[in-house]
């Protein structure tokens, strides 16, 4: 299971540089838009669960370096980027008002944070679904703490996380992974996938499924919410599903390539805001960007996931010495006597 979560991991963060390319041209091509849509059925949700997967196994306090330090660094970097070189404002700029898709590295913090709190109770992916459809009604922050986003994708974590142990509602998923995977052959997956994720498209609309807006930002009645939401848990982790069974995780290529998406997912926005900036993708017709976003993606993730560029950044990306220095002081901490 690690080694196909991680040949998944390539693709989904292929999909994260594909949609954020996309994301202007969706609102003025119906073409577009579609596969944009398409996208959000399933490329966050299944990002946070193979997330929660692998985070179980670092320790609170290696991750909270291997997270934070670099939030700090990038969230510095992007807005003073976005006031310079890009010259946009997207409202108040602070540390705790994530800057665009850093609500992702954000919310990782607290999500380790929550699991611990809720993996204690007998049902714990059942109160989390319930403690976001609670969030639905809290009024807008503004932004904060991304909450609305952070609470909505927290169950797929959890999820992400029971996956690996084994237990609970990842213990239900786990088989229904292995009969996919063994029982249908390769073609008939990728048949249902495509029909399940087509189907759905039909009834789903992205405001609903990008976690962001409360039921009254959405037009829906507090009954309504709460239904719909539910719904779109369904429909997003069935698509996931049928998603990681066509991927056959016997790609050397991909597994290696996969263990580097945490770079290409802090550097890529660069890249993309540099090529929407300059209005390099106006001149293509939707058609030609229906295959050339995805092309020009492809080959994006696949460089920024090269050796040479986490040698020349790990200091910043994967700040070990950090942790190490952490590490020192806390031990050095314990060891000082009483009263010093």
């Amino acid at each position: 299971m690690p080694r196909l979560l991680i040949q998944v991991r390539y693709f989904l963060i292929f999909f994260v540089v594909t949609a954020n390319l996309w994301e202007q041209a969706a609102s003025e091509s119906a073409l577009i838009a579609y596969l944009y849509e398409w996208i959000y059925l399933f490329h966050i949700p299944l990002f946070v669960l193979v997330t929660g997967y692998f985070a179980g196994k670092e320790s609170f306090l290696k991750l909270s370096f291997i997270i934070l330090f670099p939030y700090v660094v990038f969230q510095s970097v992007y807005c003073l980027l976005d006031v310079v070189f890009f010259h946009m404002h997207e409202g108040a700029y602070s540390f705790f008002i994530p800057y665009s898709f850093l609500w992702f590295l954000f919310s990782h913090f607290f999500w380790r944070l929550l699991l611990a709190a809720v993996i204690r109770y007998r049902f714990p992916f059942v109160l989390a679904i319930c403690t976001s459809c609670l969030i639905g009604m809290v009024p807008d922050t503004g932004g904060w703490f991304s909450l609305q986003k952070m609470i909505y994708f927290f169950p797929f974590y959890l999820l992400g996380a029971q996956l690996a142990s084994n237990v609970g509602a990842g213990k239900t998923m786990s088989r229904v992974l292995a009969f996919l995977r063994e029982k249908p052959p390769i073609w008939l997956r990728w048949i249902l996938f495509l029909l399940i994720s087509v189907l759905f498209l039909t009834v789903t609309e992205v405001a609903w499924l990008s976690g962001q807006w409360n039921y009254e930002q959405l037009g829906l009645s507090i009954g309504s919410g709460v239904f719909m939401r539910v719904a779109m848990y369904g429909i997003q982790l069935l698509t996931g599903v049928c998603l990681i069974a066509i991927v056959r995780g016997q790609s050397d290529f991909l597994h290696d390539s996969g263990k580097q998406t945490f770079f290409v997912y802090l550097l890529h926005a660069s890249v993309v805001k540099t090529i929407l900036a300059l209005q390099l993708l106006q001149p293509l017709s939707p058609v030609m960007m229906a295959w050339m976003v995805p092309a020009a993606a492809w080959l994006l993730v696949w460089l920024l996931s090269r050796p040479q560029v986490k040698r020349s950044l790990h200091y910043v990306v994967e700040p070990g010495w950090l942790f190490q220095l952490g590490l020192k002081w806390r031990h050095g901490d314990e060891a000082k006597p009483r009263g010093v």
